[in-house]
């Protein structure tokens, strides 16, 4: 059976498309911003390009661009043209293809695959563009949609149990819903007892494991508006752990630029866990 039958969420099958044809100076269409949007990807993730690309004041295929092309070009080990043709679109995309591979090698359980799946993200630099919540990752977790409003925490969270539940042949919203928001997720585990309170973690009756999913909850609304995946537990009685999450930083903004991992600790008042079954 090919599993990417059972994906719930396939755009990012949009930002792999093959181009339309091979571009080069003078051309001008939404593919040739396509193709800026990657290229800054790789300036921002390398950090080894003196000018950076300008993606959103025109269209247009230029001098700057092609210069651009080249140097990225070089670094990737292409020829040189400064042309974008089909090796070209697929090397500046690889990163994504890579990250959305449905294979999951000996990673057997599902708690296993979904910290596997979540690192493939953080190993293939998944992040924004310098504008808020804009570009192709964004797009892929947020089913085509990007702007300033489109927080992409759960998405990229969704993304994940899709890639894993996907693996064993099975939709993931036979288990989780399908969503952007992360207080539905907390009300869809809430209804089917896969949700753990914060008074359960502060007395231990249950400890968070590899592939749960943490909810932060707002002192000012008591909603949850960021999501993570439990990458590892260090210390089960002090509370500290390690997660991945999406649309966050260095520091755990719940409004970031990428796909991190953070240093967290599950014993925070504002700290809930939707926990991963153990079986399909």
């Amino acid at each position: 059976m090919d599993t990417k039958n059972l994906l719930v969420k396939t755009a990012y099958l949009d930002e792999l498309k093959p181009l339309q044809k091979t571009y080069k100076i003078g051309d001008e269409g939404d593919e040739v911003i396509k193709i800026k949007e990657w290229l800054m990807l790789w300036q921002l993730d390398e950090n080894y390009i003196s000018t950076l690309i300008d993606v959103k004041t025109h269209k247009k295929f230029n001098e700057n661009t092609q210069k651009i092309v080249k140097e990225v070009q070089a670094f990737l080990d292409l020829p040189q043209s400064g042309e974008v043709d089909l090796a070209t679109w697929t090397a500046l995309t690889t990163p994504m293809s890579k990250a959305f591979d449905l294979t999951a090698f000996n990673h057997i359980t599902v708690r296993e695959r979904m910290v596997y799946f979540a690192t493939k993200h953080l190993q293939y630099r998944s992040s924004e563009l310098l504008t808020d919540n804009m570009g192709p990752w964004v797009r892929a977790y947020m089913d085509g949609h990007e702007g300033t409003l489109d927080y992409w925490c759960e998405g990229f969270a969704c993304a994940i149990l899709d890639q894993t539940f996907s693996s064993f042949d099975v939709p993931f919203t036979k288990y989780y819903a399908n969503t952007w928001a992360c207080e539905t997720m907390r009300e869809h585990a809430k209804e089917t007892n896969l949700l753990v309170s914060n008074e359960q973690l502060q007395t231990k009756e249950y400890t968070p494991q590899a592939g749960d999913m943490v909810l932060y909850i707002s002192d000012k609304d008591s909603k949850a508006h960021h999501t993570e995946i439990v990458y590892e537990v260090l210390d089960g009685q002090q509370g500290n752990f390690l997660t991945i999450g999406g649309n966050t930083n260095f520091a755990g903004s719940r409004n970031g630029v990428g796909v991190f991992l953070v240093d967290r600790n599950f014993l925070d008042k504002n700290v809930e866990i939707v926990k991963m079954i153990e079986q399909i």
